[in-house]
């Protein structure tokens, strides 16, 4: 494990705080750009980010616990995998991947 890996309870739990104690609009998005500088998320990287609103509806309607694969299109949920741990299937994602979507080059 390299020094970059190690992390302590307390730091991680530091590091949670600042996007989890935000009581307004400003201080969410100043969490999403602590993250983003942290994580080193370049534009580069081609990876989006998005936040609710502080109603946190998004969060209420696709909760993380427990984890769900979703494949969301035009507003509609196209995909619902089953609740994990047991449920989570990476199998179930390809298929429905592999027979509905299609990618052109």
């Amino acid at each position: 494990m390299t020094d970059e890996m190690r992390i302590s309870l307390p730091e991680a739990l530091d590091g949670l705080s600042i996007i989890r104690n935000h009581r307004n609009t400003n201080e969410r998005l100043n969490a999403i750009k602590v993250m983003i500088e942290t994580m080193n998320i370049t534009i580069d990287k081609k990876i989006f980010i998005y936040s609710d609103p502080m109603d946190d509806i998004k969060n209420h309607l696709f909760s993380g616990w427990p984890e769900r694969l979703y494949v969301l299109y035009d507003e509609k949920i196209l995909f619902q995998g089953k609740p994990g741990s047991i449920g989570y299937s990476i199998p179930s994602l390809d298929y429905f991947l592999k027979r509905h979507v299609v990618v052109n080059n």
